[in-house]
């Protein structure tokens, strides 16, 4: 399972394959700015393919996609 805490001061993008199974996460990858992020996880979501956006404290701050 992927950590979902970013590094300091970034913000996580991690996606689940929801065919491979409930704890079938990957690391988008880490960015920057919350817009970066957002933009990832958009892009990366989908259905049946949802994407999730952390902070560095862990705290889950956007979602894109569905099961």
């Amino acid at each position: 399972m992927i950590d979902q805490m970013a590094p300091e001061g970034k913000f996580r993008v991690i996606g689940v394959d929801t065919f491979e199974g409930p704890c079938a996460d990957y690391l988008v990858g880490d960015y920057g700015t919350l817009a970066e992020a957002a933009g990832a996880c958009a892009k990366e979501g989908g259905a049946m393919n949802p994407a999730y956006v952390y902070d560095d404290t862990g705290k889950l701050r956007l979602q894109a996609g569905s099961f």
